[in-house]
């Protein structure tokens, strides 16, 4: 599937010496919810944070959707997700 395409590509960067990029990584994020891989979709969340990426809006958002398409919704509000998205948009840095 889609997820697979993907793996190989970050598997060719990653050989090739080039650091994946956040774009990289939520691409290969949406990959794997695509084809229902949510396991699979956490744990390129978990090596953003082991590499010094931070996640983003779009890497939260993308792991929400990929746990909707499971019908694991639930999890997105008994999670650290809806919690992260919400301070990333509800920030404004003023104090």
């Amino acid at each position: 599937g889609l997820s697979d395409q993907a793996v190989n590509a970050f598997r060719v960067m990653r050989t090739d010496g080039l650091k994946p990029s956040n774009l990289a990584l939520n691409s290969l994020i949406n990959a794997f919810g695509e084809d229902q891989r949510d396991a699979e979709a956490f744990a390129v969340l978990q090596y953003m944070k082991e590499n010094g990426l931070k996640p983003d809006v779009v890497t939260y958002t993308t792991l929400m959707k990929a746990l909707i398409r499971v019908d694991k919704f639930h999890k997105v509000f008994s999670s650290y997700l809806f919690f992260n998205i919400y301070k990333m948009l509800s920030y404004s840095g003023e104090k």
